[in-house]
């Protein structure tokens, strides 16, 4: 089964969407849904993938503002890598600031990926970040552009004619054309996909954070936090002007154990947009707690909180605990006997 895959978000137009011909494993694959990839495997998917998946997917990722995903493909290839025909030939940072996701526009620019390429349209990311009403990323990304420019003065910035690359395979269907695999293979996808929104709740708790910075564009802060797990993202209430401030505030999400958790501290657009700037983040991966949270333990967490365009002793203070062990104390060690025997966790 092949996708002419076409991710957009809902504030793109067709200019920003990532528009490329790859199989369902390239796709499952790209988006880091092992359980799905497992599947198609066992139902005989191809497992050949087309020249440059890696920039692809790393182009996916930026596109669907995917920290994790962007973390996970960033250094696999190179950054600058253009999506060929029939998208408009953007690069991943084009994607992410069309979107306007400031926090994997700084993980791509730390990355060396350059501000100043512009799309077939002659669009630069700073004007795909204005478009969809994200001003304070869209005049950063401008001035890093200017700058870039005027070190760089006879670089080519708009896309060259695309090269089809040694080994490229078009599109052709992996299934018979009566369809008979298709129903099994796509019940098994949704069975799948089910089985991996599932999972055990867990109770995340930011708690305070010390030592907090105004980024470039600010004067005065008024932080929030949004955590993400996946796909699923939930955020604090904003404090007024402090660099020291406390939340205390719970959030459930359901996981599977080998999610990474990402922190982002934001300054709140008190003009009543939704122009909020971002500050710094930490990353958490669940796989070094997740014997503590199974064995009912509240884990405790201080967090070194990283701004990417200058350095800070910024900490964000969070706990972790599983629902059960939280509802039920006395009987949430059968839940743990079970988890264990059945994964065989391992240090």
């Amino acid at each position: 089964m092949c996708f002419n895959s076409l991710l957009a978000s809902p504030k793109h137009d067709t200019a920003h969407q990532c528009l490329a011909v790859r199989t369902a494993l390239e796709l499952s694959e790209a988006l880091l849904h092992h359980g799905v990839a497992d599947v198609l495997r066992q139902y005989g998917a191809k497992t050949e993938r087309n020249p440059h998946f890696e920039e692809w997917a790393l182009c996916l990722a930026a596109a669907n503002g995917s920290v994790q995903g962007t973390t996970r493909w960033l250094g696999h290839g190179e950054v600058d890598w253009r999506d060929p025909p029939p998208s408009m030939r953007s690069t991943a940072l084009m994607y992410a600031a069309a979107g306007g996701h400031s926090d994997v526009v700084m993980s791509l620019l730390e990355a060396q990926a350059c501000p100043a390429l512009v799309d077939q349209k002659q669009r630069a990311p700073f004007e795909m970040a204005r478009e969809v009403g994200a001003e304070a990323l869209a005049r950063y990304l401008q001035r890093t552009a200017e700058h870039w420019r005027s070190s760089n003065p006879s670089s080519m910035l708009a896309p060259a004619e695309w090269q089809k690359p040694s080994g490229w395979r078009e599109a052709a269907p992996e299934v018979d054309p009566e369809g008979s695999k298709l129903a099994g293979l796509t019940a098994a996808v949704q069975a799948s996909r089910s089985m991996q929104g599932k999972g055990k709740k867990v109770i995340i708790e930011v708690l305070r954070a010390t030592g907090l910075q105004a980024g470039l564009f600010l004067h005065s802060l008024d932080p929030f936090v949004k955590v993400r797990v996946g796909q699923e993202v939930q955020e604090t209430q904003y404090v007024v002007s402090i660099t020291d401030p406390e939340w205390n505030e719970q959030f459930e999400f359901f996981i599977m154990g080998t999610e990474v958790i990402i922190f982002s501290v934001w300054d709140y657009d008190l003009t009543g947009g939704e122009d909020h700037d971002f500050i710094c983040r930490a990353e958490l991966p669940l796989k070094h707690h997740v014997k503590e949270l199974y064995k009912g333990q509240k884990v405790m967490l201080e967090l070194h909180l990283e701004n990417k365009t200058h350095d800070d002793d910024s900490t964000l203070f969070v706990s972790m605990q599983l629902a059960d062990f939280v509802s039920k104390p006395r009987d949430a060690f059968v839940v743990w006997a079970v988890w264990f025997n059945m994964h065989s966790i391992t240090d």
